[in-house]
């Protein structure tokens, strides 16, 4: 009697998915299995199969016909064009394991020819060359013109590519992706990195090596020798046998040593950098050790110093202080008297101001300095001024920049710095901020933010005072209150109206954006610390 009731209990559902391909159409049948009785999905339901397991089969029929939305002409399969590759990606990349979850999956020979998802090989090699990079690359069993076909993929942000035989290649997480995103970071078309070789400054080495590093299991990469030793030189700069000039009088700290020993590892390899250290800790001091290391090593030695006017005096007076042994010069004195002192070209280190500079452009068309130090860099935040395309126009083999603040309020500033010190690093001004700054501050792009990052770190050298000065104790800040009286206050109660009237003229909405736009900013833009 068991047995009987047993053998008229209902059996459990089994879901079957059949895939095919077939007239131009990716095709779905699904079934609903009770031991012997199977139906068809998209059969209606009468009163005798009120035994089957309705919950179960929605949950089925909901999945397929996510992947598959279109019913065919006879009411029996769910369909999808097969030109709809977008879709037919979704279902081979996604749907298959998520219906493998629902029931058993079986797919026709026809259908197998798109369902392979490929990772091919990708193979980098990268040779520094005369002081270039030449780079090439290579995707395994792929044309030049389908490699350059797939780059551009990658740039409009897609998740596969449809090679020719119908299967698909997908770009998310391979050393394709690498290709594509060093493309992006070079600021290189697509169809001239898949030419075979493609030729980038050598400053470009630092940010090639990290995107190859992070990409090291995806990608089998080849690296020449001296391309090894630019990098072991930069990344070793503690380690360098960069000895502080005997010459030199002063003591300095360690983390003034190693300034020291960044920028002459810097310039023996013809870079530039920003030394962006927090006011007091030494840049002017750090900057004389590396004008002495540079003049023993390089006879005929030249140097030109930019700085605001009010500070041309006090760097003479401290290389005389540190540095006796460097004989510096200020362009002083009337127009006649500055070109004629540029034309005997006797001193180690010229210091002038930018506001001569700008007046004494066409003398300095005829020098060449071996290094060219601006300080107090935001005099060139914006590149349209005077005084940026000045110190911009003279021709030096090295140029450095000193700041405390690399960026106050757009990160078009550092691309201003940068043109200094490196024209083309970080693209023209309209692509920089087509790539970078409006994609940072408006998009929160942290890819865009990460790639800037990564492109300009090993030139920009920024430390507090907090991490380098253990010794010294925290800031302590006390309040103190003072009454103003007479002629003082009426001074700060024109100062306090002339605000207010300021900010009633402000809608509510200017005032809100010009925040945004602030908190926008990625945090090393906004506090200017570059990690190291």
């Amino acid at each position: 009697m068991t047995e009987k009731l047993e053998n008229c209990r209902p059996k459990p559902l089994q879901i079957e998915f059949y895939l095919d391909r077939t007239s131009g159409r990716v095709t779905a049948k699904t079934m609903f299995c009770y031991g012997a009785s199977r139906y068809n999905m998209l059969e209606g339901i009468t009163v005798s199969d009120m035994h089957r397991d309705i919950e179960k089969e929605r949950e089925a029929a909901a999945k397929i016909q996510q992947y598959l939305p279109w019913l065919d002409e006879k009411g029996e399969l769910l369909f999808l064009p097969d030109k709809d590759e977008a879709r037919v990606y979704n279902l081979i990349a996604y749907g298959i394991e998520e219906l493998k979850g629902l029931g058993q999956v079986f797919v026709s020979d026809s259908f197998k020819t798109i369902q392979r998802v490929q990772t091919p090989r990708v193979t980098v090699g990268v040779a520094m060359k005369a002081g270039l990079l030449d780079i090439s690359i290579e995707g395994e069993g792929m044309s030049r013109e389908e490699l350059e076909e797939i780059l551009a993929g990658y740039r409009k942000k897609r998740k596969f590519y449809r090679l020719a035989d119908g299967s698909f290649l997908k770009l998310e997480e391979n050393g394709l992706a690498a290709a594509a995103e060093l493309s992006e970071g070079l600021a290189v078309k697509g169809k001239d990195l898949a030419s075979g070789h493609l030729t980038v400054p050598a400053y470009r080495a630092f940010y090639l090596d990290k995107v190859l590093q992070e990409n090291g299991t995806q990608l089998q990469v080849k690296r020449n020798q001296e391309f090894k030793r630019v990098l072991r030189e930069m990344k070793n700069v503690e380690d360098s046998d960069f000895e502080l000039p005997e010459e030199l009088n002063a003591q300095l700290r360690p983390y003034q040593a190693f300034g020291f020993r960044w920028m002459m590892t810097l310039g023996k390899l013809g870079f530039g950098g920003i030394l962006a250290d927090d006011m007091g800790l030494g840049k002017t001091l750090q900057t004389i050790a590396y004008l002495l290391g540079r003049k023993e090593l390089q006879s005929g030695y030249s140097a030109l110093i930019v700085c605001p006017a009010s500070l041309v005096y006090n760097w003479e007076s401290e290389i005389h202080r540190f540095a006796p042994s460097l004989f510096v010069t200020v362009a002083a004195g009337t127009a006649a008297e500055r070109k004629e002192l540029l034309e005997k070209g006797e001193e180690d280190v010229l210091v002038t101001s930018y506001d001569l500079l700008k007046r004494d452009i066409e003398p300095y068309e005829n020098c060449c300095f071996a290094d060219m130090i601006i300080d107090e860099a935001r005099n060139i935040k914006n590149y349209n001024t005077q005084a940026a395309k000045a110190v911009k126009a003279v021709k030096s083999q090295r140029r450095f920049a000193l700041t405390g603040t690399p960026v106050e309020n757009s990160l078009s500033e550092l691309w201003s710095i940068f043109d200094f010190l490196m024209p083309g690093i970080l693209s023209s001004n309209k692509q920089f901020k087509e790539r970078y700054e409006q994609p940072i501050v408006n998009q929160q792009d942290q890819q865009a933010a990460d790639r800037l990052r990564k492109m300009i770190r090993p030139y920009v050298l920024r430390r507090t005072k907090k991490e380098v000065l253990k010794e010294l104790p925290d800031k302590l800040e006390k309040v103190v209150h003072a009454v103003m009286e007479g002629e003082q206050k009426k001074l700060y109660q024109a100062s306090l109206q002339n605000l207010k009237e300021s900010l009633d003229r402000q809608t509510e909405e200017e005032f809100s954006a010009g925040f945004r736009f602030w908190l926008s900013l990625p945090d090393f833009a906004r506090s200017a610390v570059i990690p190291q």
